[in-house]
């Protein structure tokens, strides 16, 4: 009788324990359905952070509450939770889409869809690095998956949303940039969380000092100072260069608000408003040069440079690389031609100039300080 009775009672015991598991359990789905971060933030602050060269950057004040972000127009609107999912009541029908949606858009005209661009995996930290490993102080990202929904290349993938937190004086606006023919997202958030030491100075840097413009006998320093505009023979980017230096026309000061060290900047005119940081020039290291074609020095020479790790085009995120060319003709082009390469995130922009003829087909001209411009 004893047995039964202990039996009876552990069996209550267990009934009751289950009950309460059960409860717990459907508390915690309904959090998550209603989009509550606090299941997140369990994590702790480490879990929305990053460590390296010395570095520690805390984004977790930026936790709890969905930021607001644009693309510049008025058909979409976008939601970020920070290293969580989205809460926030307009937010509600992106965790219905997915109950771990960080990174969601919102169709606000010619329809009412929802797109899941990222989600917040609770049990795994995301992938966190510089947005330019070169340039540590411009900030640093993590990424993101979303739904396999995304259709831009013909079946379905998932989308893929980085979160780039970039080193600014005072929390900005929200920015979303995005290539309509990729699955890819990048979301600036403007902040001084992510500011290595102490915040930038307002409005762009001043440029580089000109350091290593020559090479072999071949000096293109006249060429520095002015920004470039170049076109690649269409009408929907326009494309500045600063030979062996940072960019400081006024036409692009997007490009270096965006990456001060910008050398070589892609700036969309129509269709949008985004810029991209194809190359950066690095002071404190002279670029790697070489001739254009080591078996026929007479074509020229040219130099490389990277960019920011913002490039989807092979599937997965890298930095865009481009190739300034200075090519030997007899007259100094006025601006440059840009070529798409056929290796994804490659570009080479192509500058007609004299001083990149040897000295036999140069003669006095190498020496000249100034140099007459003709148009491509």
């Amino acid at each position: 009788m004893r047995a039964i009775a202990l039996a009876a009672t552990l069996g209550a015991l267990l009934l009751l324990s289950g009950a309460a598991v059960e409860a717990g359990s459907s508390r915690l789905f309904r959090r998550a359905g209603h989009a509550a971060a606090p299941a997140f933030r369990q994590q702790g602050n480490s879990a929305c952070g990053f460590s390296a060269q010395g570095e520690t950057y805390d984004l977790s004040s930026l936790m709890g509450t969905d930021l607001v972000g644009s693309d510049g127009t008025s058909q979409y609107q976008y939601y970020l939770s920070v290293c969580g999912a989205v809460s926030s009541s307009p937010a509600s029908t992106c965790v219905l889409v997915d109950p771990t949606s960080s990174v969601c858009q919102l169709q606000m005209q010619g329809g009412s869809q929802t797109f899941d661009l990222g989600n917040w995996n609770p049990s795994a930290a995301p992938q966190w690095s510089f947005i330019n490993a070169s340039a540590p102080a411009l900030g640093v990202q993590y990424q993101l998956s979303g739904a396999q929904q995304c259709w831009a290349r013909g079946y379905a993938q998932p989308y893929q949303a980085t979160v780039q937190f970039e080193c600014a004086r005072e929390l900005g606006a929200v920015k979303i940039k995005h290539d309509p023919n990729s699955c890819a997202y990048t979301v600036v958030v403007p902040t001084p969380l992510a500011c290595p030491s102490s915040p930038p100075p307002p409005g762009p840097s001043p440029p580089a000092p000109v350091n290593g413009c020559s090479w072999n006998g071949y000096d293109l320093s006249s060429l520095s100072g002015s920004d470039l505009v170049g076109s690649d023979g269409g009408s929907q980017y326009q494309y500045y260069l600063s030979v062996c230096g940072t960019l400081s026309s006024a036409a692009a000061r997007p490009c270096v608000q965006y990456t001060p060290s910008a050398s070589a900047c892609q700036l969309q005119v129509q269709g949008g408003a985004q810029a991209f940081d194809v190359g950066n020039w690095n002071a404190a290291a002279a670029p790697q040069w070489s001739y254009i074609s080591p078996s026929v020095p007479a074509l020229g020479v040219q130099y490389q440079l990277s960019g920011a790790n913002q490039c989807w085009a092979s599937g997965a995120v890298q930095p865009y690389q481009t190739t300034v060319q200075f090519q030997c003709v007899r007259e100094q082009s006025k601006g440059f031609k840009v070529q798409h390469d056929t290796t994804p995130c490659s570009t080479t922009f192509i500058v007609g100039t004299p001083l990149a003829c040897p000295e036999a087909e140069q003669g006095e001209d190498r020496r000249r300080t100034t140099i007459r411009l003709t148009e491509n």
